[in-house]
């Protein structure tokens, strides 16, 4: 189970103690989302603070660092930056998802050349790293090209809207897209 503490700003304080409500249901993955400009020292003092908490309750919760591939527009962190916060602040995943949920997906911001770059970064750094935002079949043979460690996919398998229930018709759907990997 992973939980998302959200979008905390520089808020290590607020980041630190939503990291000890959480770990009350022992998740095996914490999301921290980076909705932050730079510098990257402020994105790694708050990953920072819930990585104390992490080690302090002994939790064998992985910390996930998120940050937007919009990033441009939302004026947040670069995908570099946010893995040079990851590695200073303690997280052993990256995530890249999109801030805008308007139906535009993480490759309308990034293309899988610059991911591929990414993920060659973030390796290089000893982090695993996960592509999210709005991804869907289409997507999944250049997210297969260039191997990212998780993939997120949300929007693409409900009945509608990305908040709706599971739809289990898109759910085999997508699956099939990985058949023989």
């Amino acid at each position: 189970m992973s939980i998302a503490l959200g979008d905390l700003g520089y808020q290590p304080g607020t980041a630190a103690l939503a990291a000890q409500a959480a770990l009350t249901y022992k998740p095996s993955y914490l999301k921290v989302g980076l909705n932050l400009p730079g510098p990257a020292r402020m994105a790694t003092e708050v990953l920072a603070a819930v990585q104390e908490v992490l080690t302090e309750q002994g939790a064998e919760t992985l910390l996930v660092a998120a940050g937007y591939g919009d990033y441009r527009r939302q004026g947040t962190l670069s995908p570099s930056g946010m893995i040079e916060a990851a590695v200073a602040g303690g997280a052993t995943i990256v995530l890249l998802d999109t801030f805008s949920k308007q139906g535009e997906t993480l490759f309308d911001h990034l293309p899988p050349s610059e991911l591929a770059q990414v993920i060659s970064e973030a390796h290089a750094a000893g982090l695993g790293i996960g592509l999210a935002g709005a991804l869907g079949p289409s997507e999944v043979p250049a997210l297969l090209e260039i191997e990212p460690d998780f993939l997120g996919f949300r929007g693409c398998l409900t009945c509608g809207h990305r908040s709706d229930t599971l739809d289990p018709q898109r759910v085999r759907a997508l699956l099939h897209c990985f058949d023989g990997r």
